[in-house]
């Protein structure tokens, strides 16, 4: 016989001497809420409960409700069937309203907080612009003010020496002048017979 079969046995055997008794759901239940005082409380109070308990099929169902009985709150102790408990859900709705209204304002705030932080760097980097515009507009009325001195000066030039051109052919013409004087001065009468014969002479030929 193989090892694995008779080790199955063995443990078959072994089971058969000391059967585990398994209790059924609701068997459990009843144990569970027997042995607890405040569960029997609750049950006595809410019999809607007690069959809402016993009947549920789910395991961790019944779990949560069972552990709602013992005192944690919720659907299960009871809330739903109790007048109180509607006031307290009423308060409840009302203040996830007023949570749900502040959170929108709070949305609100925030979106004009960036808005105004959004307008604000905007306009920091407007006036950033103007003033190196401003910078710039100074920059070429200083290189437009040299330009300008620059070519008065060059024009300044040009007159001066014009009239310094004008002063040294007033000083030729003086001194030929005075040449030409001082020439005509050094000629005697007969040059001037002689010129007067010659051009007299060259009036006949023609």
């Amino acid at each position: 016989m193989p090892r694995k079969l008779r080790k199955n046995i063995r443990k078959r055997k072994g089971a058969l001497k000391h059967p585990i008794v398994k209790l059924t759901p609701q068997q459990q239940l009843q144990q569970q809420i027997m042995n607890d005082p405040t569960m029997l409380q609750q049950m006595s109070s809410n019999p809607m409960l007690l069959s809402r308990v016993i009947g549920a099929q789910s395991g961790g169902l019944r779990a949560a409700l069972l552990a709602k009985m013992a005192g944690y709150g919720g659907a299960a102790d009871g809330t739903a069937y109790n007048p109180q408990s509607q006031m307290n859900l009423s308060s409840l709705k009302n203040q996830i309203t007023d949570v749900k209204k502040s959170n929108i304002d709070i949305q609100k705030q925030i979106s004009e907080n960036e808005k105004k932080l959004e307008y604000d760097r905007h306009t920091k980097k407007l006036n950033e612009l103007n003033v190196e515009k401003k910078k710039k507009e100074e920059q070429l009325k200083e290189l437009s003010t040299e330009e300008y001195a620059k070519k008065v000066s060059e024009k300044a030039a040009e007159v001066a020496k014009m009239e310094q051109d004008v002063i040294n052919l007033k000083n030729h013409t003086t001194q030929y002048k005075v040449l030409k004087d001082e020439e005509i001065k050094r000629k005697s009468p007969e040059d001037y017979i002689w010129i007067a014969m010659s051009i007299k002479k060259k009036l006949k030929q023609m």
